[in-house]
């Protein structure tokens, strides 16, 4: 009889455990197909249904490192291309692989292989393999993209021609620091930028000391860890600039309080 507390708490133990895994199981399969419905998007040229699987605020960097920020505007510009030199281009995946920051946050690196296609210069490109990460996020249930970066991947004969061409070693070492092959430590680096850069934009339009604390003490941490990386230029500056008008919002709140 001694016996059964111990036999029924290793069973709730396991139920919890086979619970726990089961949620994870489900929301990788939900970040997937959000990714997969983002490709279908692309191979049919018109990414009809964008809104159930992106964000209001999704940022597009294109593998020339252009960068378009918000929904309306990125599908303005992929349905463009989509129109002329990509139209009839399909992208697909060949590995997915997902990781979680956070509950709510996870990054999908993703290696898909292009259909052949010609560039407006000219150039014509055979079957491509590119590599795309994602940042999706989970907002009222559902996951949806938040940013979408691509890069393409380089196999030797191609870095040859660029050398041929007159590409410098500076050249190629930028485009193999934009690999996230090359360099899978970026991935976490990217997920805690998008964790605190999330809570300070969710945040800092509150209206309690609480909540303006987190948004404040986020866009802190982002600019103390991640102020000398150049490829945040732009955020940084932002919380540089709101941090100020958070700690007013606080003063007044707690004045009033």
């Amino acid at each position: 009889m001694k016996k059964l507390p111990v036999l029924l708490c290793c069973v709730l133990f396991s139920v919890g455990v086979s619970s726990a895994v089961g949620q994870t199981n489900k929301n990788e399969k939900d970040v997937i197909a959000a990714v997969r419905a983002f490709y279908n998007g692309f191979t049919t040229g018109t990414f009809k249904g964008a809104e159930a699987y992106t964000t209001d605020d999704w940022n597009h960097i294109n593998p020339n490192g252009g960068r378009t920020r918000g929904r309306t505007a990125v599908l303005e510009e992929v349905r463009a291309v989509h129109q002329t030199f990509l139209k009839g281009v399909s992208d697909t995946p060949e590995e997915i692989d997902v990781r979680f920051a956070s509950p709510t946050v996870a990054v999908a690196t993703v290696t898909s292989r292009l259909s052949t296609f010609t560039s407006p210069d000219g150039v014509k490109h055979n079957k491509e393999q590119n590599i795309r990460t994602f940042v999706v996020v989970k907002q009222k249930g559902r996951w949806l993209i938040m940013q979408d970066h691509n890069t393409i991947v380089l196999n030797s004969e191609e870095r040859e021609t660029l050398k041929q061409d007159g590409a410098t070693q500076r050249l190629l070492w930028a485009i193999d620091q934009n690999d996230p092959a090359q360099h899978p430590e970026r991935e976490g680096v990217i997920a805690e930028m998008t964790r605190l850069y999330k809570l300070a934009t969710e945040n800092y339009r509150k209206r309690t000391v609480a909540e303006l604390k987190i948004a404040y003490d986020a866009a802190k941490e982002f600019v103390n860890r991640f102020g000398d990386d150049p490829s945040v230029k732009e955020q940084i500056l932002w919380m540089t600039d709101t941090m100020p008008v958070i700690q007013k919002r606080i003063a007044a709140l707690k004045v009033v309080d």
